[in-house]
């Protein structure tokens, strides 16, 4: 498939676990994702990819419109360029509620990363969810929330969400729990989109 300047092919086995109608018009199905050979090409760089992806729909019909909920876990491979990144027991839940304007994404997440440009490997997992507005705007990113990014030896970062324009990274070298330096930036800087796309 494309989208803009980004291509995305490659092979997939898509397995439904379960469908099921509830009352309201509603429906939950949970699927299985199998990638074998998954390409991304975006901004000239092109990614590969193998791994798996479970992921549970559930679309619930409210008076104020569609609420779709979302939970997904996945373990990827991914290389690029003579370098690799890895993602194990990854977990992401999300709930969208499509009846208001703008639409509003809220998410939680959890996984462990490592790959070739990292010195050991990171865990991350959400303090607070970070909510945000679903739109293309690749300046923008959560305008609540927390994610705790934390290395083997219990060195952090924390991203705290300011708003949806600008972010703070809490610094902690040494793992004590203290922050020793604190980041005011933005998500255009640290190039958002394509961290969370990728």
């Amino acid at each position: 498939c494309t989208r803009g300047s980004e291509k995305l092919d490659g092979s997939m086995a898509l397995s439904i676990a379960s469908f099921d109608e509830t009352p309201g018009d509603a429906y939950i199905i949970s699927a299985r994702v199998d990638y074998s050979s998954l390409r991304r090409v975006f901004g000239g760089a092109c990614f590969s990819g193998v791994g798996t992806f479970e992921t549970n729909h559930d679309f619930m019909f409210t008076t104020t419109g569609l609420v779709y909920a979302n939970s997904s876990t996945a373990d990827f491979n991914v290389w690029a360029g003579g370098r690799s990144q890895q993602l194990t027991g990854a977990s992401v839940s999300a709930q969208i509620t499509v009846g208001q304007q703008p639409v509003v994404v809220s998410r939680s997440s959890s996984g462990v990363m490592a790959g070739t440009d990292l010195t050991g490997s990171f865990s991350y997992q959400s303090i607070t969810p970070d909510e945000f507005y679903a739109d293309d705007d690749a300046t923008t990113g959560p305008y609540t929330g927390e994610l705790l990014v934390t290395a083997a030896d219990n060195s952090s970062m924390r991203m705290v969400a300011i708003d949806e324009f600008n972010v703070r990274l809490d610094l902690d070298f040494n793992g004590d729990g203290v922050v020793d330096q604190s980041i005011p930036t933005t998500y255009a800087t640290l190039g958002y989109d394509d961290f969370i796309c990728l």
